[in-house]
């Protein structure tokens, strides 16, 4: 009777150690996939960052680097997804399903090819790799872009090979070009509706103008300004516009504007000033002219100009056409 004891008891022992061994092994299992291999490091930035739409070619600049003291190795296979799989993320947390091109990689029927890459303290390995080519995202919204870095190459079983994560990326996409640019078209045309002339005095125009110019609000800034008139100070641009046809000179108006824009013109009416006071205002029914004083700021000192603006009557408002500077000093 004590012998079957014995049994049982050295039984219970060892169901309890192969329960034991095996939760650990669990453990080990899982720890496998999300430890970080010693020496290793991988992030993961956008190559050329840019305002993404649904239908963007998305490019992401993928680094591994080693950041032990010591020579570090990792496989590199020819269809890169065996290495490195980018993984999407909803705000929800909800995982973006990987595209056809990286199920069809995943599910060939071959050997994976690979390369074995050596790093040294502090080197660095790079390559760029499309985001399509691993999730497909059709929705406009934001997401979470994450890498997951396989050293020793993933197997398509779904094996437990020492895997981790990169750093976090936002990615926001716009919808589709099409739909984006349509959407720009109409907003302009809203703005440009609600912006009509009205009928101000020729200083309430100038004034309108330069304060415009000081809160960068172009379309507002155009509003009163004969941009014709101010291109054709420009002798060479007077000669290209008098021999154009009506719509080249459509064009080189648009095209001025858009320079304007850019500030690539030498025009000192675009100059921003820190603050301006009106001097003297002279008009007739037809023509007037505005004289103003400009303060422009600059780290040792101010500088002071007297602008002065000719307009003349269109309809029911006035538009500046012409202006001459004059240099005041400085103080």
């Amino acid at each position: 009777m004590k012998k079957d004891s014995n049994i049982k008891h050295h039984s219970i022992h060892r169901a309890l150690l192969i329960l034991f061994f095996g939760f650990f092994a669990a453990i080990a299992g899982l720890s496998a996939e999300s430890t970080k291999p010693d020496g290793l490091d991988i992030s993961i930035r956008y190559y050329n960052q840019a305002i993404y739409t649904v239908d963007s070619d998305i490019e992401l600049r993928v680094s591994i680097r080693n950041t032990s003291t010591t020579e570090q190795r990792f496989r590199l296979a020819d269809h890169r997804q065996f290495t490195v799989a980018i993984e999407a993320r909803t705000p929800e947390n909800t995982i973006v399903p990987h595209s056809r091109s990286f199920l069809d990689v995943q599910s060939m029927n071959q050997p994976v090819f690979f390369r074995e890459i050596s790093l040294e303290p502090g080197e660095e390995y790079s390559f760029i790799e499309r985001l399509d080519r691993h999730v497909e995202i059709d929705t406009p919204g934001v997401y979470v872009l994450q890498a997951v870095f396989t050293p020793m190459l993933s197997s398509r079983g779904g094996d437990q090979a020492t895997r981790m994560r990169s750093n976090r990326l936002t990615l926001t996409l716009r919808p589709p070009t099409a739909q984006l640019e349509a959407a720009i078209v109409a907003a302009e045309q809203e703005v440009r509706s609600q912006l009509l002339r009205q009928d101000l005095s020729p200083d309430r125009t100038v004034e309108h103008l330069v304060e415009s110019r000081q809160r960068q609000q172009w379309e507002r800034f155009f509003l009163y300004l004969d941009v014709e008139s101010i291109m054709l100070r420009n002798p060479r641009l007077e000669r290209q516009f008098r021999n154009s046809s009506p719509q080249q000179r459509t064009e080189m108006i648009e095209r001025y504007m858009e320079l304007m824009r850019q500030q690539e013109t030498e025009d000192e009416i675009l100059q921003i000033p820190q603050s301006f006071r009106m001097l003297q205002t002279e008009y007739t029914p037809t023509d007037g002219s505005v004289v103003v004083e400009k303060r422009f700021a600059f780290p040792t000192y101010t500088e002071i100009k007297e602008y002065t603006y000719y307009l003349r009557r269109l309809d029911s408002h006035w538009v500046v056409y012409d202006y001459s500077v004059r240099n005041l000093g400085t103080e």
